[in-house]
């Protein structure tokens, strides 16, 4: 047995004693509004970071005068995107709104747990330097993680 799989039969045992008053109905409300929760907490961890970077980008050059800048950060934002894919990902991550239906079509719902930061991390990367995506999907991949 894995470290892994022993962690989650504690927590799955300490959450059955716990909730082995309720109905069941009561348990999916309960679970619903953590991942609710979490999946927001997911959500302002990816704003702020977007905003960070953004912020970043531009306050430290004087905008009037270094246009040419501005058409460089999406180039830049796509290498550090791939390379944060390639070498610490290592998985394919295509749109989060794909991937979930993909999921809920074909492999019963469940996602890989990494896509709780993983879509986070990468989505603020690419939209933060300029990439032309939204932030619709990493917010849809990490909340849909989170409940997987």
């Amino acid at each position: 047995m894995k470290l892994r799989d022993f962690r989650y039969e504690r927590i799955f045992a300490l959450f059955y004693r716990l909730t082995r008053r309720l109905s069941n109905r009561q348990i999916m409300m309960l679970l619903a509004m953590i991942v609710g929760l979490l999946a927001g907490l997911g959500t302002y961890v990816f704003e702020i970071l977007l905003y960070a970077i953004k912020s970043c980008l531009v306050n430290w050059f004087p905008v009037g005068s270094a246009h040419f800048l501005l058409l460089i950060y999406p180039a830049i934002g796509i290498v550090l995107a791939t390379l944060f894919v390639k070498y610490i990902v290592r998985d394919n991550i295509s749109e989060g709104v794909t991937r979930v239906l993909y999921a809920m079509s074909r492999r019963d719902s469940r996602i890989p747990s990494h896509n709780c930061w993983t879509s986070i991390v990468g989505g603020a990367t690419t939209i933060g330097f300029g990439g032309s995506v939204g932030p619709e999907a990493p917010i849809v991949l990490t909340g849909a993680a989170i409940g997987s």
